[in-house]
């Protein structure tokens, strides 16, 4: 095996391993929702709303226009080009492959990173695993809707990668001026962006900044404005304690009625006091914080400072953003869109506290890994929600004999009125 690997490193036997691995990587990605891709689908507003302004709305303005309060600039341009199909029977086949296009990415920076600690073949495979293997996952699968969190977590990894070659440092501004036209989460990215430009003091890192913020400005000078029912009053204490469920006990406890009934109890404890349990709040802190020390006082383990910066900063505005605020998180299956980020950056962070560690803690890199797919591989295969919807073909079907006929879309009581 270390022979095979060790042809990997270099040359045109790299870049085909690498393509080998993304290959096998979105194989797994289709699988885990097979109707996803047998009978085609639209997700949520998706459907109802992007796929339809793109239908109705002159081409200019259906690609700039601001929905929920912000610009989805891939969702926009990608069900402009679902449209252009000759049928829109097989129209959401377009935004499903833009959607597996933009999964592929946090693993393909992975892939091509030149960090010490992610030398290894087997690390940066592990690293790939438990990215695929997040638990709280689905909602943003096979879709160009929630794009927006694949970028953010693109943009995080790029904060915490070494400088790569030139090709690729362009591939990564790129990223970076597209993730905050996509969602406003990546905007708060500015911040460690900046940071890390003054820590390092390299150019690459100021083109970086740049890159994001330029972004940023275009979103929030032109799109954005802000939408009734995001945050909430009093949501630092529910905050801190959404990241421990969510996350801590989420990714090392998995889904299952054990953690769900310990979330739902942390949330009705806000039913009643805006201060909640204070456990779940304490255990945040004592779970994150030695990470944070660690992860600045050893300098072999910086990469985690940055990881964890990003999870903390993007996690929280996200939280203190998502349609409900904070406590509607507290809730072991809802809003996985505004969680992902965090439970992948997380895990990421953990290989890398690992890996980066003494000798005698690496021995347990290979047990800590495994019981986190473990957890992961649980609700893979067959998660509990946004699992299966109304075949899209056979629902066209049906509005082509009645053009009054609300097609019945994915997740369940979700319709797109076409014209």
């Amino acid at each position: 095996m270390n022979l095979f690997f060790d042809q990997y490193e270099s040359g045109k036997k790299k870049y085909f391993f690498i393509a080998i691995v993304l290959f096998v990587y979105a194989v797994l990605i289709c699988t885990r929702a097979p109707q996803i891709i047998i009978t085609g689908r639209f997700w949520a507003e998706e459907g109802k709303v992007f796929f339809y302004n793109a239908m109705v709305m002159p081409p200019l303005k259906a690609l700039f226009n601001s929905y929920g309060g912000y610009i989805n600039l891939v969702a926009n341009a990608a069900t402009l080009l679902a449209y252009t199909t000759k049928s829109i029977a097989f129209a959401p086949y377009v935004t499903i492959t833009i959607g597996l296009i933009f999964q592929l990415l946090p693993p393909f920076l992975i892939l091509t990173a030149k960090d010490e600690w992610l030398k290894p073949p087997l690390v940066k495979l592990a690293a790939l695993a438990l990215l695929l293997f997040v638990p709280s996952s689905s909602e943003v699968w096979l879709q160009v809707l929630h794009c927006q969190f694949e970028l953010a977590l693109s943009c995080a990894l790029i904060l915490s990668l070494e400088i790569n070659t030139k090709k690729l440092q362009v591939f990564y501004l790129i990223i970076l001026f597209l993730a905050p036209l996509c969602g406003p989460g990546s905007i708060v990215l500015m911040v460690p962006f900046l940071l890390r430009f003054v820590t390092d003091r390299a150019w690459s890192r100021f083109f970086q900044f740049l890159s994001i913020s330029i972004g940023a400005m275009l979103q929030l000078v032109f799109f954005y404005h802000t939408d009734g029912g995001r945050g909430a009053q009093h949501w630092f204490q529910p905050a801190l304690a959404a990241v421990f469920c969510r996350e801590p006990l989420q990714v090392f406890g998995g889904i299952n009625s054990l953690t769900t009934a310990i979330i739902l109890h942390v949330r009705t404890s806000f039913e009643g006091s805006t201060i909640g349990l204070v456990w779940p709040q304490i255990m945040t802190i004592l779970f994150f914080g030695p990470l944070f020390i660690i992860s600045i006082l050893f300098k072999k383990s910086r990469v985690c400072f940055w990881l964890l910066l990003a999870n903390a900063i993007f996690t929280g505005a996200a939280l203190f953003g998502s349609i409900g605020g904070a406590v509607s998180q507290l809730d072991a299956y809802a809003g996985e869109r505004y969680i992902i980020v965090g439970q992948s950056l997380l895990v990421i962070t953990i290989l890398a506290m690992f890996v980066t560690s003494t000798s005698a803690i690496r021995r347990f890199t290979p047990f800590v890994v495994l019981w986190l797919l473990v957890v992961g591989t649980h609700t893979y295969w067959h998660p509990v929600i946004n699992r299966t919807g109304a075949p899209w073909r056979e629902e066209v079907q049906k509005w082509q004999l009645d053009h009054n006929y609300s097609i019945r879309t994915w997740p369940d009581g979700w319709f797109v009125n076409l014209p």
